[in-house]
């Protein structure tokens, strides 16, 4: 499986249900695997059926910055 865009907002996702799911455990309350902050929606489409295109930000226009000065603000 491959997550392009939000990758982040799933990892962090998946932190908060583990860090919910201990401390479920800590009040020994069991864990229902069955509740949706288990879970994200996702889709998964065959290999045959999936292009992975490069997304690459173009920098135009510096805004009165240097090349130096904008990968130092960068």
């Amino acid at each position: 499986m491959y997550i392009a865009d939000g990758h982040h907002r799933a990892a962090s996702s998946m932190n908060l249900a583990l860090k919910r799911m201990e401390e479920l455990r800590m009040m020994n309350i069991e864990v229902n695997y069955e509740d949706p902050y288990l879970y994200f929606m996702a889709i998964i489409y065959p290999k045959s059926q999936l292009t992975i295109l490069e997304y690459n930000r173009l920098i135009k226009d510096l805004n009165g910055h240097s090349a130096h000065s904008l990968l130092n603000s960068l």
